[in-house]
């Protein structure tokens, strides 16, 4: 007989990897739930429970430090994540009963070699249960899992009102999944009955043609119909629209100067399969995950360089004003992801914030270097932080490089996305590009700015 309860013991995994290790969720769940000891239902909740302790984690640290009275640095790791998977439970997961909380939580402890702290991780969860933690009116961030110093920047961008709103959409994350589908229609039809015959519902994008929403995922990623056949990019739609701003033309230069994994190319070429890019990534393990995609979708197109933006352009005397259209994708502080990616928020402070700007026209200033006389530049971050967007274009165009370009109309765009939140990207768009909110439209918080060089 199991001592412990595997699928709970998964969850710490995933929290161990995530909060100790700094992996990404949506990569770390994507190895561990191809596990085959784990069933459908398994899977469901260590999904639900790894999203649930990272979505609420200042929260839930303010009550287990409450709980202790020890401070959270002098609780061993595992012992902690365990104490924080069961916080959630007592506290977010109605089916799950105190008892199994606590009892499970208890019997963690002993699969991670941690048997002595049996009774402590006992007499913190009863105490949780016996005296809840009370919140006062200054703790409100803590409803949001947020901390106080990024709540209060979000009722600065956005007042009081906006602040929740946009929290709150960050705390409605299922488990579900948005790709591109890149093959043919006979190969959809066919793809979209094996998706649904292994239980997944499947629904069309809000925004965005050719882009479906996937849930009750009985697998990770990996394990899904048509992924090896290269049939589909997970990607959100927000990200998708870079497609739908760009105005391309055959035979164009085209830099992809960000690349990452490519997502962005790859919906270029989904509309515009005839062009060819050159996609940049400094990173070593986004530049193989690069080649890894263009493998599996079949990609021919794209000319990838492991090497960054002000390199290639400092070096490469013959690409000055050489590209038609260059797509700059760049390092922001991601606050527009924070429901797939809630762990982005724990790790930010107002002095981390900062930093982004700097690095931002910084690449917007190379990247202008080598647009030709008639060519554009479009940015794009995934944030809806006003100084990573808007002000950082207003910066950029005061600046002599971007006195040469105007910010483009991208009111096209209407025209080219589904009815329904149409009014909503209109409401987005503004002197600079075109902003996203996370609560006005069920997808990431984006900005979109879209250059031309006179």
């Amino acid at each position: 007989m199991v001592p412990f309860d595997y699928p709970r013991s998964i969850a710490i995994q995933a929290l161990s990897l995530i909060l100790d290790q700094e992996k990404f969720s949506n990569d770390v769940l994507n190895q561990l739930l191809v596990n085959p000891k784990l069933s459908n239902l398994d899977r469901k909740f260590v999904t639900a429970s790894v999203y649930g302790v990272l979505d609420f984690l200042p929260l839930i640290d303010e009550i287990i430090s409450d709980a202790s009275q020890r401070p959270l640095t002098k609780i061993d790791s595992d012992i902690l994540n365990i104490l924080r998977l069961g916080v959630w439970q007592l506290k977010f997961a109605d089916k799950v009963p105190q008892s199994s909380a606590v009892d499970e939580s208890v019997k963690l402890a002993t699969r991670f070699n941690k048997r002595s702290a049996g009774s402590f991780i006992n007499a913190v969860l009863r105490n949780v249960i016996r005296n809840p933690l009370q919140l006062n009116k200054k703790q409100e961030h803590l409803k949001y899992g947020m901390t106080s110093e990024i709540f209060g920047l979000y009722k600065k961008w956005f007042g009081e009102e906006g602040a929740r709103s946009i929290n709150n959409s960050y705390l409605s994350a299922n488990s579900q999944l948005t790709v591109l589908f890149t093959g043919s229609i006979n190969e959809k039809q066919n793809w979209l009955s094996q998706i649904k015959e292994i239980g997944i519902a499947v629904q069309p994008g809000v925004v965005v043609h050719d882009s479906f929403v996937l849930q009750n995922l009985p697998t990770g990623v990996e394990g899904l119909p048509g992924y090896e056949q290269g049939l589909f990019y997970v990607q959100d739609e927000s990200s998708m629209l870079v497609a739908e701003v760009l105005q391309v033309q055959k035979n164009q230069k085209i830099l992809d100067a960000c690349a990452g994994l490519g997502g962005k190319s790859f919906a270029i070429l989904n509309q515009n399969p005839q062009l060819k890019i050159t996609a940049l990534e400094p990173n070593r393990e986004r530049y193989q995950g690069l080649l890894d995609n263009i493998d599996r979708l079949k990609i021919s197109q794209i000319k990838t360089l492991k090497t960054d933006l002000q390199s290639f352009t400092n070096n490469a005397v013959s690409v000055k004003r050489y590209f038609d259209q260059i797509i700059l994708d760049v390092p922001c502080s991601g606050l527009g992801v924070l429901k797939n990616k809630p762990e982005i928020k724990l790790s930010l402070s107002y002095a981390k914030l900062q930093e982004f700007p700097a690095i931002q026209i910084d690449l917007l200033n190379h990247a202008a270097k080598i647009v030709n006389s008639t060519g554009n530049l479009l940015y794009s971050t995934c944030t809806i932080n006003p100084a990573e967007n808007e002000e950082l274009i207003a910066e950029f165009l005061a600046t002599r490089a971007g006195q040469e370009f105007r910010v483009v109309d991208t009111s096209y765009i209407l025209n080219k996305i589904k009815p329904e939140y149409k009014a909503k990207i209109k409401a987005g768009l503004n002197d600079y590009g075109l902003s996203i909110r996370p609560d006005k439209i069920p997808i990431d918080g984006f900005f979109i700015s879209y250059l031309k060089r006179i």
